[in-house]
């Protein structure tokens, strides 16, 4: 085509390009960012545009509305961990690259157990206070967010964030990891599964629920409705187990094809036949109600609300030891050479308040308190793990993990 009407057709496609062409927009010089806190980063570009910010690390995003006028506009960010972040500006259809980033490691945070280190997470003043809001699991520590809905990973190495996982409309009250994903419940029916990496979504059903556990290649659910423990099969995805328990079951722990429960209600003891899918009561425990164990140092460790710690036979149930602890605890936890016991004030206790009064260091060679830690400001206890022989604690209502001493 030649003469006048091509040259408007070539005017035409200039324009239709240079209107396709996303605008430019960049990022002002600023204050390096640092994990953890607000910042806001200052952009130039043409007026009258609406932007969003989006901010990539691996497979962590955030976004925030850009305001301002006359080429200027803030967008305020809080990045939930160091690294590099790419910075993207959505205007309309188009996509830019804007910059990126490196975000400095969040500031140290004091610790308000002597002797334990602390790093921030997540906080809320959510009640029910969760109690199983930590676990590890794909050689990282997880930890619940209810009220940011989301699920933090955390480097045991260092008790850094280094990723998140968003758990959408759940709010996950009690956590597990492993089975191929971080399992949840939020005090209901729904079972929730969260993969490190994909999608997210609720593959089951309960009664209603409050605890939840990885083991033996299931995800076993205690269902406080009909008085089951529910076993389902990740890899069949289905429900292959509903094993009638007592009222209230609590704890569970497998080790090989046997494993065991607590009904803290009816304060029993129950031996799991991992292959048959049956249970048996062991024991009947002392204490009000014991609802925390650990398998450790070759036998069951039993504690909770009005009970003492205990030292069971795990084969027979019959208590080995019995370790004065006060009023009683709200937590416990296996380390490479201790007992961690968790022991709140008698008042606390006897409302199950998970207020920290006293953290005790039990030595399983003599059966004996051989250490006490007193917090110098409120700790919350919502959650307990064992990373190689390294005790963990999450405080998600004061905003802290704790790495315990060796």
């Amino acid at each position: 085509m030649r003469g006048p009407l091509a040259v408007v057709f070539v005017a035409l496609a200039v324009a239709c390009s240079a209107d396709a062409a996303p605008p430019k927009v960049a990022l002002a010089a600023g204050p390096q960012p640092r994990a953890g806190e607000a910042w806001n980063a200052t952009l130039r570009a043409k007026s009258g545009l609406r932007i969003v910010l989006v901010a990539r690390n691996g497979t962590t995003s955030l976004r925030a509305n850009a305001t301002g006028r006359a080429g200027r506009y803030r967008a305020r960010l809080t990045f939930p961990f160091a690294g590099p972040w790419r910075l993207e500006a959505r205007v309309a259809k188009t996509v830019s690259r804007v910059a990126t980033v490196t975000v400095a490691q969040a500031a140290p945070v004091a610790s308000m157990l002597p002797g334990a280190t602390a790093t921030k997470v997540c906080a809320t003043d959510r009640i029910p206070v969760p109690q199983y809001s930590l676990s590890f699991g794909f050689d990282a520590l997880w930890v619940a967010c209810r009220a940011q809905h989301r699920l933090l990973r955390i480097d045991p190495a260092t008790g850094e964030v280094r990723g998140l996982v968003p758990t959408g409309f759940a709010e996950p009250y009690a956590i597990a990891a492993g089975e191929g994903a971080v399992w949840a419940v939020e005090r209901g029916s729904g079972v929730h599964r969260f993969p490190p990496a994909g999608a997210a979504s609720t593959p089951f059903t309960v009664g209603e629920s409050a605890y939840l556990w990885t083991a033996a290649g299931s995800v076993w659910v205690a269902d406080d409705v009909s008085s089951e423990l529910v076993r389902w099969d990740p890899a069949a995805r289905r429900i292959v187990a509903e094993i009638p328990t007592g009222s209230g079951t609590s704890a569970l722990v497998v080790s090989g094809s046997r494993g065991w429960f607590l009904d803290h209600r009816d304060a029993t003891l129950q031996a799991l036949d991992v292959g048959a899918n049956t249970a048996r009561v062991l024991a009947r425990l002392p204490g009000d109600a014991p609802e925390r164990l650990v398998l450790a140092f070759g036998s069951l460790w039993v504690t909770g609300r009005g009970t003492d710690l205990l030292r069971v036979d795990p084969a027979t149930g019959a208590v080995l030891a019995t370790i004065d602890v006060g009023a009683g605890a709200i937590d416990l936890v296996a380390s490479a050479e201790s007992i961690w016991v968790f022991a709140p004030t008698q008042a606390d206790d006897l409302r199950g308040w998970p207020q920290l009064e006293r953290l005790l260091r039990v030595d399983p060679a003599s059966n004996a308190i051989v250490e006490t830690i007193r917090p110098t400001a409120r700790v919350m206890v919502t959650g307990v793990a064992n990373v190689d022989g390294t005790a963990w604690l999450s405080d998600v209502i004061e905003g802290r993990l704790y790495r315990l001493p060796r």
